[in-house]
């Protein structure tokens, strides 16, 4: 069944109703959101489409499939996001929950121009794609680290995705921001560098030198630190 004024279909087996049904298909204003931006494991992700999806019988009334059936749903993407490969659907439910449907884990699929996923339930759908992205292409040149020692981020190579799937390369270790970095703490450090809204992260280690160990013997003794 497809609906009248959007390029949405479902499929279902035989027996997933017990009547007649069709397509119903609304298009919702507004963000659910503030500013229409989610944080979805750790990616910003902006929403695009806000749908309720419903099955119908002959009077209108809402039907949904009988208990173990899922129906198959078609979604066309919005024509300016036909280049994105990362979506994320948010299926909520009239008690308040929600599932999370997303390309990621295989859950929603791209199909020639489509967002294909299953359900059980029908209620309201909020399509979300990613609006950038960042990812650590090279390691920075230095990853080790003496006691009290600067970062240097000579010879990182950082590659920016915005929404559109364009990539940009970022060698610039000026255009970055850095987090995370504590010189005067040993051990293995998470150092986050960001780009935009962006952020990606990588590990460091921090270890005293040879002559940090003599100096700190002469002056503590032999003391673990």
């Amino acid at each position: 069944t497809k609906s009248e004024n959007f390029d949405v279909s479902a499929s279902y087996p035989p027996d997933a109703f017990n009547e007649n049904v069709t397509l119903d298909v609304a298009e919702i204003q507004g963000d659910r959101e503030p500013g229409g931006v989610y944080m979805v494991d750790g990616e910003y992700y902006k929403q695009i489409g806000l749908y309720n999806i419903k099955t119908v019988n002959e009077n209108s009334e809402v039907v949904q499939p009988n208990d173990g059936y899922k129906v198959t749903i078609r979604l066309a993407i919005p024509e300016a996001y036909k280049k994105q490969t990362s979506f994320v659907i948010y299926h909520r439910f009239t008690d308040g929950g929600r599932e999370q449907l997303s390309t990621a884990n295989g859950t929603l699929r791209i199909e020639n121009g489509y967002l294909v996923f299953e359900v059980s339930r029908f209620s309201e759908f909020e399509l979300l794609t990613l609006t950038s992205s960042l990812r650590i292409s090279s390691l920075p040149d230095k990853t080790v680290y003496a006691y009290g020692e600067d970062i240097d981020l000579s010879g990182i190579r950082v590659i920016y995705t915005n929404s559109m799937g364009e990539e940009k390369i970022v060698t610039n270790t000026n255009h970055l921001t850095v987090s995370g970095y504590d010189s005067k703490k040993t051990g293995t450090q998470t150092v986050t560098v960001g780009y935009g809204n962006c952020t990606a992260a990588f590990d460091v280690t921090v270890k005293y030198s040879w002559w940090q160990w003599i100096l700190r013997i002469l002056t503590f003794g032999l003391i673990k630190f």
